[in-house]
């Protein structure tokens, strides 16, 4: 469990990076990852010398903010997603073109997938077998035992 919400720290532009604490230092990576968009985008060896610490400090600081953000972030980043998809939909959906018709079913198809693979919605089975016993129904799943 994390002790901070490295979101609401706040970083003195005033001093120097070599001189943040383990706080400072991992509110500021977490805002360097955010504007890179991605965790990979940001190089460790390099942001190791602009703290003055190892890298091994800075992978375990990088450890330590993606349990941050599993912990705190997931909820935001699921509605942030949804009102984006949302959005896009409407806009694709206004246009009067059969590309836009279709780039708003994959954005859906996509959606659905995404909703899925974090377990928000349950994946539909690939092959449903329905078996009747005279007055017993038993229905399986692709996947389950029969």
């Amino acid at each position: 469990m994390v002790d901070s919400d490295y979101r609401s720290v706040n970083v003195p532009e005033d001093k120097p990076a070599t001189e943040y604490t383990p706080d400072e230092r991992r509110a500021d990576l977490l805002r360097t990852v955010l504007d890179a968009g991605s965790p990979h985008a940001v190089n460790q060896a390099q942001e190791a010398r602009r703290y003055g610490v190892d890298p091994a400090q800075v992978c375990c600081d990088m450890e330590k903010l993606a349990e941050y953000v599993g912990e705190n972030i997931g909820d935001d980043a699921r509605l942030t997603a949804r009102a984006v998809f949302e959005s896009v939909l409407a806009d694709l959906q206004e246009a009067d073109d059969w590309r836009a018709s279709k780039a708003a079913f994959d954005a859906t198809m996509d959606w659905m997938e995404w909703l899925q693979d974090t377990g928000e919605q349950r994946k539909e089975p690939d092959k449903l077998a329905i078996q009747s016993e005279t007055d017993a129904v038993r229905v399986t799943f692709d996947g389950e035992d029969e």
